[in-house]
């Protein structure tokens, strides 16, 4: 570049034919060795980012020039805030207003006898008791191991980097510190400040209070406190059966999968008897930040935790606080009297503890719950049953939020009625109200990442999946400059067909002309990456790139999700209702022999739709030596080849 600059000032000096040529070629070299250099530069950022979609997301859209900038100033009634410091200050104080104004204007009952659905639901007949264990270096080791590089950090300014390298240094005395935090039923002060980070909802609005995501950083080695903690205490809600079967949240095998799983088969089949599913969708204002400590306290006193082990989470609660860090300032410390911490393991699984008995206050209708996201749905004949027996069980469990002081917002909380064609055509309503106000009736909503309508047919969501593939490939299409062939086809397995994957379980019952979209979908990625014209073979492209056709690969996602469930027996919902042949008889049948599961009878085609008839019938379709595979990455693998040599 020195050289094509010193060449240029000759050229402009001389007015020589030969000395510009000259220029020219030194100034076409430094724009070929530039694109050269950044497209390696990329090419290995996007290498090292692996399979996370995230970190590849980010690469890419630095290629597109859409790195997120910084906003310099926030308006606030007019006026315009531009030093950091102030901006931090603002955003502190909202955050905390915010949370105390709900508890403010929130109303809440008294029950002396609150925890009355622990003690004769969930613990009755139990003799258990909950207490720490101390760790081992080893364990600490490997924790501090683990750590991810390059996180932001909390207020303590200590950096994940620093702890990974000294490991093998520091992890006996850092045992020893989570030990006597354990034992003494302390956690310091200084680990109780979370660093939050305002990003914007919309950035395409105004950068303020309502429109802010407060990000929550906490130092890193509460963190790993946490996750002690919360392994100990999610081991002793599952040895001795305390979750509440309908909470899917940070349980061993149970996902959102299973969730909708759950819930679309308990749809599918009242759908089967011909009845109509009145379901609300509830929707928590600041959830985890309103929650009371004494409350939860109680909660745990009644499912056996310790006074050793109380007083730990009593410090763990008390004497939080919060800094906003904007733009290089700190904000003051700001006090916090409620709630779980953000940013932390462990305070999603105390909200979930929190409302474990929530279901049980229930007698007719179902609530399914993921973390916060609770659905409340109830099966019946006639429209009015549905009225009537929802608006009763919404009243108590309304009542169940009061008493435990939690917020319903009831302008966001939906409904939804499922049905066949056939019931649906006379247009069905649902009159609900709750606190005196309405709960507005959808057509269709999203729930856990999917879209549903009232026949569950799945056509908006997949409408929403083929949109984001091409979203996905137009972006790739644009950096293709930056990557080889190799890259090019992980970044569209990874950024593109990822989409294909989520809930698919449930999802890939929909009608065979609504699945074909995703394979075109499918097929323009696969043109994109072997650069192919709309006239080469689809079965050609898929050969050469080792790619299953669509049908195939939802049905590998329904075998190893049946699969997992076979082998781990969980969730319960689910397996207890797994029945095989040779379990119906003791004679000799080939079903019996080769373990098939039996199929239930199904009244129409709502009960083929469901997860569970459909993973059975492509089970029992399945060669015995598959079937009889235990390991998961053996089974999907065979699995495959099987699927390949069969297509």
């Amino acid at each position: 570049m020195a050289q094509r600059e010193e060449a240029k000032k000759v050229a402009v000096l001389s007015d020589s034919f030969e000395d510009r040529k000259f220029y020219c070629i030194l100034r076409n070299q430094v724009t070929k060795v530039n694109r050269l250099k950044k497209k390696k530069y990329f090419q290995k950022r996007i290498d090292d980012s692996g399979t996370d979609c995230k970190r590849m997301w980010n690469v890419l859209n630095e290629i597109m020039g859409k790195k997120s900038t910084c906003t310099s100033f926030v308006e606030l009634n007019g006026v315009y805030l531009t030093k950091p410091i102030q901006i931090a200050n603002y955003f502190n104080d909202y955050f905390v207003y915010k949370v105390s104004n709900f508890r403010e204007t929130m109303k809440y009952t008294v029950d002396s006898n609150s925890n009355e659905l622990i003690e004769r639901c969930i613990m009755k007949d139990k003799l258990c008791s909950f207490e720490f264990h101390q760790v081992n270096v080893v364990q600490v080791e490997m924790l501090l191991r683990s750590l991810t590089v390059g996180g932001s950090v909390g207020t303590d300014n200590l950096d994940s980097r620093l702890l990974k390298l000294s490991a093998g240094h520091i992890s006996k005395p850092i045992c020893h510190i989570f030990n006597r935090c354990l034992i003494d039923g302390e956690c310091p002060k200084l680990w109780k400040e979370g660093k939050i980070i305002p990003l914007p909802k919309d950035t395409k609005s105004t950068f303020c209070g309502p429109n802010s995501r407060p990000i929550s950083i906490l130092p890193i080695l509460s963190k790993l406190l946490e996750k002690i903690v919360f392994k100990q205490v999610q081991d002793y809600f599952s040895n001795n059966d305390l979750t509440t079967m309908f909470q899917h949240a940070y349980r061993y095998g149970h996902s959102t999968c299973t969730a909708m799983t759950q819930m679309s088969d308990s749809w599918l089949t009242s759908i089967d008897n011909s009845m109509l599913v009145g379901t609300l969708l509830l929707d928590f204002s600041a959830a985890f930040d309103v929650i009371d400590h004494e409350i939860l306290i109680s909660k745990l006193i009644s499912y056996g935790f310790t006074s050793s082990a109380i007083k730990w989470f009593k410090s763990y609660l008390s004497e939080r606080s919060q800094r906003v860090y904007f733009n290089g300032a700190l904000s003051c410390s700001k006090s916090l009297d409620c709630g779980v911490p953000q940013g932390s393991c462990l305070g999603p699984l105390l909200f979930s503890i929190f409302t474990n008995d929530m279901p049980y206050i229930l007698s007719k209708a179902t609530l399914t719950m993921f973390a916060d996201d609770t659905t409340l749905y109830y099966a019946a004949p006639t429209c009015s049953e549905l009225n009537q027996v929802l608006s009763c069980e919404i009243s108590k469990l309304y009542n169940w939020i009061k008493t435990n002081k939690l917020v319903l917002n009831i302008s966001k909380t939906m409904s939804i009625i499922f049905g066949s064609k056939y019931r649906l055509s006379d247009n069905p309503k649902i009159n609900i109200q709750v606190n005196g106000q309405n709960i507005q009736q959808v057509k269709k909503v999203k729930l856990l990442g999917l879209w549903l309508d009232s026949t569950l047919s799945w056509s908006d969501h997949i409408n929403t999946v083929v949109a984001k593939m091409g979203r996905a490939v137009a972006v790739v299409r644009k950096c293709a400059q930056f990557l080889n062939s190799q890259l090019f086809s992980r970044v569209v397995c990874t950024l593109v067909l990822c989409h294909l994957d989520y809930c698919s379980v449930v999802w890939s019952a929909a009608s065979s002309s609504h699945l074909k979209k995703l394979q075109v979908a499918q097929n323009k990625a696969a043109r994109l990456v072997l650069g192919c014209s709309s006239r080469t073979s689809v079965a050609e492209m898929h050969e050469r790139l080792a790619w299953l056709m669509v049908k195939h690969r939802l049905s590998v996602n329904m075998l190893v999700y049946l699969h997992r469930i076979i082998n781990i027996r969980t969730p319960k919902f689910f397996y207890d209702n797994i029945i095989y042949y040779s379990d119906m008889h003791l004679h000799y049948t080939r079903g019996a022999n080769s373990r098939q599961i039996s199929l239930p009878l199904p009244k129409s085609d709502s009960m083929k739709r469901t997860v569970f008839y459909r993973s059975i019938v492509f089970w029992n379709n399945l060669p015995v030596g598959v079937r009889e595979i235990k390991g998961k990455t053996g089974f999907k693998k065979r699995l495959r080849l099987y699927l390949l040599s069969t297509s």
